[in-house]
């Protein structure tokens, strides 16, 4: 979350979301699998697997006074838009400045607490991968989200990965479906 605390309780924070987060998927791969033999749209995916997180973390959103939301696209009073080199929002209506994440942790109306922001890829490769990777890094810039998420779906699995930076490799937690 974006408030100093003690080395200990973010090391705790991120244990608690990285459990919550392989749980969730876990669901969406086993119980909503026809949502990926049928390559449904990525927000049905992130619906579902938004309802799972949810109930998981429920002590803890209401703990951190956050609330889950898909497909957001706002910054407090304004709609998000990627800022230009000087520092200001681009004006235009071009998409690749305007964007809404597939889910966000975060607090309401304003930028408090920015907990994590996922981005759900259905079949990605190596470019989409990284592109997703740095249009994540580049939403945490600008509004300093703690936690950046990527997953990759697929007929027969899931895959996430915590972004670290730039410059680090992803590691892959695969949820496969059992049976």
């Amino acid at each position: 979350m974006n408030v100093t605390m003690p080395g200990a309780d973010r090391l705790h924070e991120r244990d608690v979301i990285q459990r919550a987060l392989h749980s969730a998927l876990d669901d969406p791969v086993s119980k909503d699998y026809v949502l990926l033999q049928l390559q449904a749209h990525e927000l049905a995916h992130v619906h579902r697997f938004a309802v799972y997180l949810e109930r998981l973390l429920c002590d803890e959103l209401a703990q951190w006074g956050v609330t889950i939301d898909i497909d957001y696209d706002y910054d407090g009073q304004f709609k998000k838009t990627f800022m230009d080199t000087t520092g200001l929002a681009r004006q235009d209506r071009d998409k690749d400045h305007q964007f809404r994440p597939d889910l966000i942790i975060h607090h309401r109306g304003d930028g408090r607490h920015n907990v994590l922001v996922l981005e759900w890829k259905k079949l990605a490769d190596r470019r989409t991968v990284s592109q997703t990777k740095e249009r994540l890094l580049k939403i945490q810039r600008q509004l300093r989200y703690e936690y950046l998420v990527i997953v990759s779906s697929c007929e027969d699995h899931a895959k996430w990965c915590f972004v670290e930076d730039a410059d680090s490799g992803l590691d892959w937690d695969i949820v496969q479906r059992a049976g």
